[in-house]
Parts: structure tokens; C-alpha cells; sequence
């Protein structure tokens, strides 16, 4: 009797146990309208969670959709602005190398959360833009996992938070990106625009870098109970680091131990209320670079090329131009000249084909009418005769003389190919041939929108070679091209061509 009473308690209990699991999965699933539980995915936006029943969710007047196979989550000109629950991200995931693409423009927001949180690494690419505003920016890892590396690449991502624009557990990677990270003044004194873990580098390659914060570090690299490695690391690109706050210095390590700076390329320009960093500079790697100006244990230092590399394109604005470094020195710096100008259209320079100056104005013609009026019988002269009397008045008259130029269109180019070898700084391209063009502008861009034109060139050949060191280990290019026509000494554009990807062998 006893063995059989203690059997029926451990089957009973067995039984309760059960049915505790299974209440507990299908809290972890939806369900739909038969009455089953639809798998859901560890991934919220906007207040909702994606199931393998629910791919889109709206945004504002956009869409964030998600691809469970490829782990994919691509925002359209979304407009986030929701939690779902009391905590966490308007993007909340656990997604294992969550890919979030980026098309149109796109926004985040949220005064008392954080923008992203993610447990695992993410990254951000695609032609579009995110601004993310209001508490936090991004949250990428959990401490002391070796998750959470925060990739941001061929993009344009802009943080203005009151508190971290980035929290992140391990590597933060901006590369071939416009990224901007600034913490909003009168908020919290703490803040910093970067705060990384206890592992980790932060990495940047060919980027446009602004790191700002008001009150304390911008960036802030380790924990006090952590001895593990991390860098700060500039490889190229244009990097702009201010700190105003007077607690500590612009880029700061905690500890120092295995802490350490490498500058391989590129700009970096820091300006600090105390010191730009708290190592010694024995800790600091400067390679093919040179300092101009500053010193680390100053409030400012500038890092530039030793050698300046100017581009073979020329840059210009609405008066003048010039060869440019990456860096920004100016060298053959020149005003416009040549072209003739129209009623319709600039002058372009014959140096560096920009418009520039005045159209022509069209001076106004007038004529002279002369009328005779003769005085009736009774009216007479000052001297009290009668007589008919002359009189000239000039009238302005306005003339409009309408010439109308026969319109010059140029046809529409198109590229017929473009090749290039992963590791080669040269692409070659071949045109098909404009009717009566002259010459042919060609653009190359990391983006199919052209956001950010890496070269810019003028040929007059339909095949040629570029070659530029901006080309150099890309894995994805775009070229367009356009055609132009002299016509006494003008030049006519037409439209630029289809974008053209470039083949990379």
C-alpha cells in the first residue's frame, strides 16, 4: 500500500510538472486564428513582437519586416516610437547576428528608453539613415558575455541622446559609414557618447566620425574590475573627438592596464577640457602618420598624414578650386575661369567643369516716339497768338525680343561594364559611345544612391582605367556615368546613366 501511494504521488506530481512546461511554451507563443500557438522570434519593435504569423509591422508611416532565415530586420522610412512592455528597446532583441538594413530615411525615438537593446551582435547597413534621439542610443551585449559586437557598416547612423549614445559589451566597427554620436547639453553629468565594456576595440575604417559629449568623457573604454584588452583604433577616414567635461579626459581607459591607442591612418582630431587621454604615451601607436599639433596630455592634439595624399579629382565650391587630402589641406587652389555664361545657364569652368558666376541678364531696349498736336483756334500761345504748335514726348517703350536658342540635348550615357580585382586600387569601364559628345563624367560611390562619392572623374575615351587608392580592398562599388557636349566653349550635360555595380573578381 505505502510503495503504491508513493507512485501516485510521483505520478501526480509528474503530471503537474507537465502541464506547468506546457502552459510555459505556449506563453512563448501567439496564437492564431485556428486556435494553434505560431512560433514567435525573440525580436519587438515598435510595441509588437514578429512571429513566423507576423513578418511587418507598422512603423509611422513606414514598415519594419524581418526575415527569420537570414536573420534580416529591414526598416522602410520607419518611424519607431514604442516598447513593448515597461522595458527594453524600441528594437528589443536576442536574435543571434541580428542584420538590420536601412532603406529611406528612418527614426527612432523615445524620451525614457533605449533605441536598441540587443543581447547579441548586430549590425546596421543598407543606403538609407537611422536617427535615433531621446534617452539611450544603442545597447549591444550583456556584461560579461562575449556577445554584443555592434558593426555599422556602409551607412549613415546619427545619436543625439540625453544619456550613452552607445553601450556596447564588446567591439564597436564603423566602416565605410557617416556616423555621428553626441550626447544633448543639460542632461545628465555622467553621460558619455561611447561607454564600452570590459573587452572590446572600437574600430574605424574609411568613416566620417563625430564623437561629442557635454559633461564627461566621449569615450569611455573598460570597467574597473576588468584588466582585459581594449583599443581605440583609427585606420582611416575623418574622426572629430570632443569632451567639455572637466572630471575626465576626452578618450579614457579603466583601468590602463592592456589599454592602448593605434593610429594606422586617416585624421583624428580631439579637443578636451582636461586631456585628451589618461595613457601614457607608451601605450600610443602612431604608424604612417605624423603629429601636427597638440599633445595627448594636452587638451588637444591633431593627427594627420606625414605626407599629404591629394586626390587627382579636383574639389571646388561656388568661387574656386583646389586638390584635397582626405585630411582636408588644400593644394592648387585656384579661382574659375573660362566658359561663357547665358540667360539660361552659368559659366563652367574649363579647369575643373563647375558652374560658377552670374547668368547673363538681357539689358531692356527702349524708343523714342515723337506726336503732333495741333491747339484749337481759341487756345493761344503765352504771348496771346493763335497757332499750331509741335510738341515731342518720349515715352518709354518696352520691347521684349524673344530669342529662342535651339535647345542642346545631350543623350543619355550608359556603362557597359565595370570590373575591378578585390584587392586592385584600379577599375576599368567601358561606355557605349553619346552622339556628338566630347567627354564623359564618370562618378564611383560605396552606395547605389551616391551618397558619399568616393572618385569623380572626366574622360574623353568609352574605355578607360580609374585608379585611385579610395578604391583599394572594396567589396561593393557603383559607378554612373554622364555625358557632356562643348558647344562654343559651353558645355551640356545629359542625364547621369542607370547605375552600374561593379564586378569585383
Amino acid at each position: 500500500m505505502k510503495l503504491k501511494k508513493v507512485l501516485a504521488i510521483v505520478l501526480s506530481a509528474s503530471l503537474i510538472f507537465a502541464g506547468t512546461a506546457n502552459i510555459a511554451f505556449a506563453d512563448e507563443g501567439q496564437e492564431n486564428e485556428g486556435g494553434d500557438t505560431a512560433v514567435t522570434y525573440e525580436l519587438k519593435v515598435n510595441g509588437e513582437q514578429f512571429s513566423e504569423e507576423k513578418t511587418t509591422i507598422q512603423c509611422g508611416e513606414g514598415t519594419a519586416e524581418y526575415n527569420n532565415e537570414t536573420a534580416t530586420l529591414t526598416l522602410s522610412n520607419a518611424q519607431v516610437t514604442e516598447i513593448m512592455g515597461y522595458s527594453g528597446g524600441c528594437i528589443s532583441s536576442q536574435i543571434e547576428g541580428l542584420k538590420i538594413v536601412l532603406v529611406g530615411d528612418n527614426t527612432i525615438s523615445n524620451n525614457y528608453n533605449t533605441g536598441i537593446t540587443s543581447t547579441n551582435d548586430v549590425t546596421i547597413t543598407g543606403e538609407g539613415t537611422l536617427t535615433i534621439s531621446g534617452y539611450t542610443g544603442i545597447e549591444s551585449g550583456s556584461y560579461g558575455s562575449q556577445k554584443g559586437v555592434l558593426t555599422i557598416k556602409d551607412t549613415k547612423v546619427i545619436l543625439n541622446t540625453d544619456d550613452k549614445c552607445i553601450s556596447a559589451n564588446s567591439d564597436i566597427v564603423i566602416e565605410n559609414s557617416v556616423f555621428e554620436a553626441k550626447v544633448n547639453t543639460g542632461t545628465y553629468s555622467y553621460a558619455t557618447a561611447i561607454s564600452m565594456g570590459s573587452i572590446g576595440k572600437f574600430v574605424v575604417t574609411n568613416s566620417d566620425v563625430v564623437v561629442e559629449s557635454p559633461d564627461n568623457s566621449a569615450i569611455y573604454m573598460g570597467d574597473v574590475f576588468s584588466e582585459t584588452e581594449r583599443k581605440f583604433i583609427v585606420n582611416s577616414g575623418n574622426v572629430n573627438v570632443k569632451s567639455y567635461g572637466v572630471s575626465s579626459s576626452a578618450i579614457h581607459f579603466g583601468p590602463v592596464e592592456n589599454a592602448a591607442i593605434e593610429i594606422n591612418g586617416g585624421l583624428l582630431n580631439v579637443e578636451s577640457a582636461t586631456t585628451v587621454t589618461n595613457l601614457e604615451e607608451s601605450a600610443i601607436t602612431i604608424k604612417n602618420t605624423s603629429i601636427a599639433s597638440g599633445s595627448w596630455d594636452g587638451k588637444n592634439i591633431k593627427i594627420t598624414h606625414p605626407e599629404h595624399h591629394f586626390g587627382i579629382e579636383w574639389v571646388y565650391d561656388k568661387d574656386s578650386h583646389w586638390h584635397e587630402c582626405e585630411c582636408g589641406q588644400k593644394q592648387d587652389v585656384a579661382a574659375h575661369s573660362g566658359g561663357t555664361a547665358t540667360e539660361e545657364e552659368q559659366a563652367v569652368c574649363e579647369v575643373c567643369n563647375a558652374p560658377y558666376g552670374e547668368k547673363v541678364t538681357k539689358p531692356v531696349e527702349t524708343t523714342e516716339a515723337t506726336t503732333t498736336s495741333s491747339l484749337s483756334q481759341d487756345e493761344t500761345t503765352t504771348n496771346g497768338s493763335s497757332q499750331d504748335e509741335t510738341t515731342t514726348v518720349k515715352p518709354v517703350e518696352t520691347t521684349v525680343v524673344n530669342v529662342t536658342a535651339k535647345p542642346i540635348k545631350v543623350g543619355k550615357a550608359k556603362c557597359t561594364s565595370a570590373t575591378k580585382k578585390s584587392k586592385a586600387a584600379k577599375i576599368k569601364v567601358s561606355l557605349k559611345k553619346v552622339k556628338k559628345a566630347n567627354k564623359y563624367q564618370v562618378q564611383i560611390s560605396t552606395t547605389k544612391k551616391f551618397k558619399k562619392v568616393l572618385v569623380k572623374k572626366t574622360v574623353k575615351k568609352v574605355k578607360f582605367v580609374i585608379n585611385s587608392k579610395k578604391l583599394r580592398n572594396k567589396k561593393k562599388l557603383f559607378v554612373r556615368v554622364r555625358a557632356i557636349q562643348i558647344v562654343k566653349n559651353k558645355a551640356y550635360r545629359g542625364k547621369w546613366s542607370k547605375t552600374k555595380k561593379v564586378k569585383i573578381k
